[in-house]
């Protein structure tokens, strides 16, 4: 993140939508993306400070407030353009506990995985695979 801000990264994509942008990253050696996630309901999300990315050039991020600033993201070249992934940010460390367990769901890759973090949790699991 340009600045050093520590941050906690959505996407406002569905699990489907996302599956789509996952690419293997070979100068990074990972995934774009994983088959597993934290989703937060958008109302519940904006309430504790969750923010979409403002995707631009160096001068817009220029222009931008410190408090802006780090949702600034460069939005890449026609290679590597970073709008499609539809970033969000929270700012620092995020406490699911500061959100009512109905706002949050679980993403597994498959059902057997579900199915055993659902013996752990209340909160509600989905799989993106039936296996």
């Amino acid at each position: 993140i340009r600045g050093g801000f520590r941050v906690v990264s959505f996407s406002a994509l569905n699990p489907v939508e996302a599956i789509k942008l996952m690419r293997w990253r070979r100068r990074y050696v990972y995934y774009s993306f994983e088959p597993y996630g934290v989703a937060i309901r958008t109302d519940a999300a904006t309430s504790i400070g969750l923010r979409p990315v403002i995707y631009g050039d160096d001068q817009l991020h220029d222009s931008l407030s410190e408090n802006d600033r780090p949702f600034f993201q460069n939005r890449g070249s026609e290679v590597s353009d970073w709008r499609p992934e539809a970033e969000w940010r929270f700012i620092g460390d995020l406490n699911l506990h500061n959100l009512p367990t109905e706002a949050i769901r679980l993403i597994t890759y498959t059902s057997d995985e579900a199915a055993e973090l659902q013996r752990l949790t209340d909160l509600e699991i989905v799989a993106l695979t039936m296996d």
